[in-house]
């Protein structure tokens, strides 16, 4: 016979796994009591993403400089924003490539870069802006 168990240890499971559950869940809202406090407690600076007839490039990268200075990441990591350009008259492409330079190695061997797409449709509303992180197919949008 695979278990044979009487009723007193199948209890005794059932109060350690209670116990267990208690424990994971004072745990997971202590995580995310700090993370809120730690969060509110940093100002997160936001892209102000101009409007269609106000586009140019050097105002989506501007704005994309402003959000991803907002993300967090180790302070020895450095980016750099490029244009890489335009498809059509209304999306233009933008990297951003972070890397890790330190005095004996300034080009570094490993670099990751995000790419960012600016679609501008109508000429009084708000750009729309997705991203992608390197080697990844999930879109992003920026406040979501």
């Amino acid at each position: 016979h695979r278990c044979r168990g009487d009723m007193a240890t199948v209890s005794s499971y059932r109060n350690y796994e209670e116990e267990a559950r208690g424990l994971v869940q004072q745990v997971l809202s202590t995580s995310v009591e700090r993370s809120r406090q730690e969060l509110a407690g940093r100002e997160q600076p936001s892209a102000e993403w101009p409007v269609g007839k106000d586009f140019t490039v050097e105002k989506g990268q501007n704005a994309v400089a402003k959000l991803v200075e907002g993300w967090s990441v180790g302070e020895s990591w450095k980016h750099c924003i490029g244009f890489l350009g335009k498809r059509g008259d209304h999306l233009f492409t933008y990297r951003v490539q972070w890397s890790e330079p330190t005095r004996r190695r300034p080009v570094p061997k490993a670099t990751a870069s995000v790419y960012f797409y600016i679609l501008v449709q109508e000429q009084n509303s708000p750009v729309l802006v997705f991203y992608v992180l390197e080697g990844q197919k999930l879109v992003h949008r920026p406040g979501k």
